[in-house]
């Protein structure tokens, strides 16, 4: 009876990227294929927001490399690490979690 309610997932949305930007369609094409229910906001070429991490994107080798804090990982090691994370902010805040950028 005192359960905690589930928190809510947010629906995956349709990622559109910029023409002409490499990283930018790479991105769009694993979002899309593969979901993603923190949202990603490109702030410029290669800079990313990730719910409400800011985060580094680039394109080696055929894999999408994120680059975060001191380090860098592949697209799904960083998924795998993050989005639980960012997405108890976006419930905690209540949707308000995502910095307008």
């Amino acid at each position: 009876m005192n359960r905690k309610p589930e928190p809510v997932r947010p629906r995956n949305q349709i990622y559109i990227p910029v023409k002409n930007d490499n990283v930018d369609e790479k991105l769009a094409e694993y979002i899309n294929e593969f979901g993603s229910p923190v949202p990603w906001k490109r702030i410029s070429e290669g800079n990313y927001v990730y719910g409400t991490k800011k985060v580094s994107v680039k394109y080696l080798r055929n894999h999408l490399i994120i680059k975060v804090g001191g380090g860098s990982m592949m697209v799904e090691e960083f998924i795998a690490n993050y989005e639980d994370i960012e997405l108890a902010k976006i419930n905690y805040a209540g949707g308000r979690g995502v910095p307008a950028f």
